[in-house]
């Protein structure tokens, strides 16, 4: 049996959304039934933590959030709860959050509106219609996707900053993107990533270089470590969804 818990629900529920502060609002609703719930099964329910860890999963994929947030997220209640005790998630409690999270993110990529109200920037939804497109013009021309297009993936880590330098450093991101790919390229934000549908090519490594050096100039990303480099496409169209979200998690 787990020991006696000194720290009701609604102190650790309180606590929790107070050091997540403006990056999660819980009292939104949806969010916060999933939060409560997860709560409750955290300190009284630990029969059911698998269920609700993929509930909270679904809850927030659906929203748009990466897993890596939302992962972060689960640790700091399971570190507050740890004042009484209880261990950290199991290792199927990772895949329960997981699983839930791609259901959540795969109906987000399916219904999310076309532009992203941070950076502008065509959303995923946008980069998937996109994507099918190149496949299918692929296979009229009887070539791989793969050895036409790649995608270039951009990542800055903004986990320590707050939410409105947050999103400076996504606008500044994006710009930056957009001057070095701004020859048709598809560009589009996809959780808290900024991913680039480009042609094969020599030039493209250059681009990507070039993108980097520029990235690491910029005032406003000082501290966030950019990052850039290049996937190569899967080879059936039919992957597309895995894809996206592998990129994004």
């Amino acid at each position: 049996m787990r020991p006696p818990t000194p720290i009701d629900r609604h102190d650790i529920l309180a606590t929790w959304r107070e050091q997540l502060g403006a990056e999660l609002d819980i009292a939104e609703p949806g969010v916060e039934a999933a939060a409560g719930d997860l709560v409750d099964a955290v300190l009284y329910r630990p029969a059911d933590l698998d269920k609700s860890l993929a509930r909270f999963g679904l809850r927030l994929g659906t929203d748009g959030w990466d897993l890596v947030t939302i992962s972060r997220w689960v640790d700091l209640l399971f570190r507050l709860a740890g004042t009484t005790g209880f261990d950290r998630p199991s290792f199927g409690g990772g895949v329960a959050l997981s699983k839930g999270w791609a259901s959540g993110y795969l109906h987000c990529l399916r219904t999310e509106s076309c532009t992203d109200p941070i950076t502008g920037l065509p959303t995923t939804a946008v980069l998937t219609w996109r994507l099918r497109q190149v496949y299918d013009q692929c296979r009229a021309m009887g070539v791989a996707p793969a050895l036409v297009y790649a995608m270039v993936v951009v990542d800055v880590d903004t986990s320590q900053l707050d939410s409105l330098t947050r999103d400076v450093a996504l606008v500044v991101t994006s710009h930056e993107v957009q001057q070095v790919f701004a020859s048709g390229e598809t560009v589009c934000s996809a959780g808290g990533r900024i991913l680039v549908l480009a042609s094969q090519g020599e030039s493209l490594t250059d681009g990507v270089g070039l993108l980097v050096a520029q990235l690491r100039c910029q005032s406003m990303l000082v501290g966030t470590n950019p990052l850039a480099w290049i996937e190569e496409l899967p080879a059936a169209p039919t992957d597309i969804e895995g894809f996206l979200i592998d990129l994004v998690s």
